[in-house]
């Protein structure tokens, strides 16, 4: 069986602090409930994509796994992660501030952090801006050194914003948010996240709300925070990138992922991800593309629309009537050169 590139429901989630924008992005006729994440393709067992359209219309991604996994990701990139799915990806709208919060795991070579034992919990993130209001902006790690007390009486004590580093953004940035930065996506973003698949996550401070379907606060997790986070001041600003027309521009390799701008304009073009045997989920973020497979199968791709295009349809061929912008989200060689 070929497997034709996967398009999937968008599992729509309702937050404390969601808004309505991710109705108009998706297509989907707007409702009362404000919507803070749209899961776009997730492995998780409790809120999995399925399908959509085609013959395996339906079926969820980790049963698509389970029967195409090696077609998918590829013999080299399967010997690694088995047939589990190893990204989470969405979109997520802040009409109010998120939590102040910090994911563990295994911390990038270098930094001053600590490693926690049970390091496949990593949850390394990278975020796309895909809009922006004029006073957005988010956390990203500390405005300066601190001690793990410090850090907990701050929190205790309200006081924890005079800590973080907060910056300025704009539509198009991208930001490299490894496991053990204190973090917060503040009101006015709508953003594009790609992480590791795994549902971490310790809060600092969550501004007193009180969950609606508990009736109390959401709980705080300082202990663990402070366990994890990387207590040095943050310097790291947005990853730069320049976009070339009709190519695909490598903005970041990580471990966990590998993302690029790619940008067409009347021009038909070849594209591979920079590991050949990776699978290429592409998200459109302007214009349309038209994207087909090795196999002639051909599919259209708009401004929040995500497809799912299997190791074994590459190489693509990617045009468009007028232009086009595209993320395109791969996986890195199993065995990166020393």
């Amino acid at each position: 069986m070929i497997i034709p590139p996967l398009e999937f429901e968008p599992r729509l989630l309702h937050t404390l602090w969601g808004g309505k924008r991710l109705y108009g992005l998706k297509g989907i006729p707007a409702k009362n409930l404000t919507i803070g994440e749209s899961w776009e393709v997730s492995p998780m067992a409790e809120i999995p994509s399925i399908v959509r359209g085609g013959e395996l219309s339906g079926i969820s991604l980790p049963q698509v796994m389970q029967r195409f996994g090696q077609e998918i990701m590829g013999e080299a990139l399967c010997e690694k992660y088995g047939k589990k799915f190893p990204l989470l990806i969405k979109f997520i709208d802040a009409a109010e501030d998120l939590s102040v919060q910090v994911h563990p795991g295994k911390m990038e070579e270098g930094e001053e952090a600590k490693r926690l034992s049970n390091t496949k919990n990593a949850k390394n993130e990278i975020w796309y801006i895909m809009d922006a209001t004029p006073e957005a902006e988010v956390i990203y790690g500390l405005s300066q050194d601190t001690t793990p007390h410090e850090l907990i009486n701050y929190a205790i004590e309200g006081n924890l914003f005079e800590l973080l580093r907060k910056i300025p953004v704009e539509a198009g940035e991208v930001y490299d948010n490894p496991a053990g930065t204190i973090h917060a996506i503040r009101k006015g973003n709508l953003i594009l996240e790609i992480q590791q698949p795994i549902d971490v996550t310790y809060r600092l401070w969550d501004y007193d709300r009180i969950d609606a379907e508990s009736g109390n606060k959401r709980p705080l997790h300082l202990t663990e925070a402070v366990d994890t986070a990387i207590l040095k001041r943050c310097t790291k600003r947005n990853v730069p990138y320049r976009a070339i027309p009709n190519s695909a521009t490598l903005i970041l390799e990580k471990e966990f992922a590998t993302i690029e701008m790619v940008w067409v304009s009347q021009q038909k073009f070849d594209y591979e991800p920079p590991f050949s045997e990776s699978f290429a989920v592409l998200v459109g973020l302007s214009g349309e593309s038209i994207v087909s497979t090795n196999q002639g199968i051909e599919m259209n791709i708009r401004r929040g629309k995500t497809v799912l295009f299997p190791a074994s349809g590459m190489p693509l061929k990617i045009s468009s009537n007028s232009e086009g912008h595209m993320l395109a989200i791969s996986l890195p060689s199993p065995t990166p050169l020393v």
